[in-house]
């Protein structure tokens, strides 16, 4: 298990400042995201999490990409993202949910606004593997009021790999 994070880190670590709209691809951990303007990336692994850690060091807003291979429940997922973000479990808002979408066996989306900070998150299944995914966004309140559109963009891009069938996810981020 330890090797495949390796080579998923070592895989990231090429990961500098991206162009907006700019994909980045996982092909080992199976999935794709656009990675939006002035964002800097450094890989870890955090216990048997794999993670991409972007900050953007002029807002410090933060934008990770966490996978986690083997079966787990969406609870176990969830509780690891609000341990995370900081963000209680009962401030994180439900926006959208869906199956065999996106290359996503199952994919929930939420949004929370507390404490002065704003959260966009993914947690989902891949299709194919055992791959689970908690993907966010988090930042000031200020720069998401700037900035929604983009990150509602980045939201709109994640992406499982491997599908036969690619369908898009819902739109609504909020």
């Amino acid at each position: 298990m330890k090797k495949l994070f390796l080579l998923f880190l070592v895989s990231l670590f090429t990961v500098g400042l991206f162009a907006q709209n700019e994909k980045f691809v996982s092909n080992k951990y199976k999935f794709k995201m656009d990675v939006p303007d002035g964002f800097v990336f450094k890989t870890a692994q955090d216990g048997e999490w794999g993670r991409m850690i972007g900050v953007h060091p002029k807002t410090d807003t933060k934008l990770n990409a966490f996978t986690r291979k083997g079966v787990y429940t969406k609870d176990e997922i969830y509780d690891f993202g609000v341990n995370k973000t900081g963000i209680p479990r009962g401030e994180w808002k439900l926006v959208a949910e869906g199956k065999d979408k996106n290359g996503f066996e199952w994919y929930e989306r939420y949004k929370s606004d507390y404490n002065g900070k704003v959260l966009f998150a993914l947690i989902g299944k891949n299709k194919g593997d055992d791959i689970y995914y908690l993907m966010f966004v988090l930042g000031p309140k200020g720069e998401f009021v700037k900035h929604e559109k983009n990150y509602k963009e980045w939201m709109n891009s994640l992406t499982g790999v491997n599908i036969a069938k690619e369908k898009k996810l819902d739109s609504k981020t909020d």
